[in-house]
């Protein structure tokens, strides 16, 4: 029994010291990027439990409204950011491995030249541009003394840790979201099986990704959600619905579904004046819903934010009182992180029957209402549900909320994260 108290012990001490011996990079796109607040999140998270993280940002420009957990890794840690394409560092840390190590570098440029052809001649181009940025990466990640990568999406970031991987022999794992593992899978079977492990956030990606990859056989795929700070998100049991104040958070792309909120939003019109739609997000198609705003004579019922600082998003879902996200099922594939913040507040959600949200998250009417995708007449209904069934609704949202704090709880789920990357980098 002592023994075993005292490995229990010695483990925990390994474990609370794992900064002392172990350094990991973490690969991003872009950091930050106000639309991925939940990694930065999550890095805030391992962040504070020890893990000794280093940033590596594909991208130089950064948004210009930063969220308070992006500003607080900055502050603390390391953020390298690559540079031009043909900046002085880059072509000399391509001109090193080349003198030094010519055979791996070749090795790295012909794999991704063969296996990005497949993905067509954009996807070449733009492959063949992240080359020499990998290779100075793999330059600094070799300098940092970094013993394992983690990629922070399916795509860019993942070839970046797998031409790293070929030139220094560091060890990488990545994590596979939505559109990163369904939309683009070029080279995907390649980095699968360049990897140590992989980490996903929901269980319809971990099915997706063990049936259609054989490169997964004997590979461990973890399912971590993304949690929320349920301390932030106070839940508000009841609100005022003498005026209907419709919320929707996202990027307004076309995966996002807000030309079908515009449409319900005019036919609320014609049967009650009284209402105001709130949007917040920036995107391709916001002319485009602007204009259909204007035709419809919607400028005093429908407001467009732009992008907004996360404390300011978590203000409009304590005064709004029905969220709204008709989706589009062809684009959207992972859970959406605004229907879980909502869902968290006590805001009633109406989303669309996407298969991950009606399997991991929503049950109709019983914590959120769905609908049919480009279906404004559906949306309507079911705002109308909402904001005439007093009981029903006070039903939706305690099981909304009880649903997130069973499933997404950001506290149980960063430690889940971090005992997965303890348990597979340190053993």
């Amino acid at each position: 029994m002592k023994k075993m108290i005292l490995k229990q012990k010695n483990s925990q001490i390994q474990k609370d010291n794992m900064s002392l011996d172990k350094k990991i990079a973490f690969i991003f796109s872009r950091f930050p990027s106000i639309s991925e607040t939940y990694l930065s999140r999550e890095i805030n998270g391992l962040m504070k439990k020890g893990m000794p993280i280093i940033i590596f940002s594909l991208k130089n420009k950064k948004w210009e409204k930063i969220q308070s957990d992006a500003l607080e890794i900055e502050q603390k840690i390391q953020v390298i950011r690559c540079g031009y394409l043909f900046s002085m560092r880059v072509v000399m840390s391509n001109i090193y491995f080349i003198l030094t190590n010519p055979k791996k570098y070749f090795q790295a440029l012909i794999s991704v030249i063969k296996n990005s052809v497949k993905g067509g001649w954009i996807t070449f181009i733009k492959n063949l541009i992240l080359f020499p940025k990998s290779v100075y990466y793999a330059y600094k990640i070799k300098k940092e003394n970094i013993t394992h990568i983690h990629a922070m999406h399916a795509t860019y970031p993942t070839l970046t840790a797998y031409i790293i991987k070929i030139l220094t022999k560091i060890p990488y794992s990545f994590a596979g979201h939505a559109t990163d593992i369904y939309a683009d899978t070029t080279m995907l079977g390649e980095k699968i099986k360049g990897s140590s492990f992989m980490i996903t956030c929901t269980g319809e990606n971990v099915k997706y990704l063990s049936k259609c990859f054989r490169e997964t056989v004997n590979k461990d795929i973890f399912l971590s959600y993304h949690g929320i700070k349920l301390d932030i998100f106070q839940f508000i049991e009841k609100r005022d619905f003498s005026n209907l104040k419709i919320l929707s958070v996202g990027r307004i792309e076309k995966l996002k579904g807000h030309i079908y909120l515009i449409e319900a939003c005019r036919l609320l019109k014609q049967c009650n004046n009284n209402f105001q739609t709130i949007i917040i997000g920036q995107g391709s198609l916001m002319n485009q819903i602007k204009d259909k705003i204007k035709k419809y004579g919607l400028e005093d019922n429908v407001i467009i934010t732009g992008a907004l600082p996360y404390d300011e998003v978590i203000e409009y879902y304590r005064n709004s009182n029905i969220f709204v996200l008709p989706a589009i099922r062809k684009y959207q594939f992972g859970i959406p992180n605004v229907l879980i913040e909502a869902m968290a507040t006590g805001l009633p959600v109406i989303t669309t029957r996407l298969s991950v949200v009606e399997n991991e998250l929503i049950v109709d009417k019983t914590n959120g209402i769905l609908v049919n995708e480009k279906s404004p007449q559906e949306i309507i209904e079911a705002i109308k549900y909402l904001s005439c069934n007093t009981v029903a609704r006070k039903e939706i949202i305690f099981n909304a909320r009880k649903t997130v704090e069973d499933k997404f709880d950001f506290n149980k789920n960063i430690e889940k994260l971090y005992n997965i990357f303890y348990e597979n980098i340190i053993y």
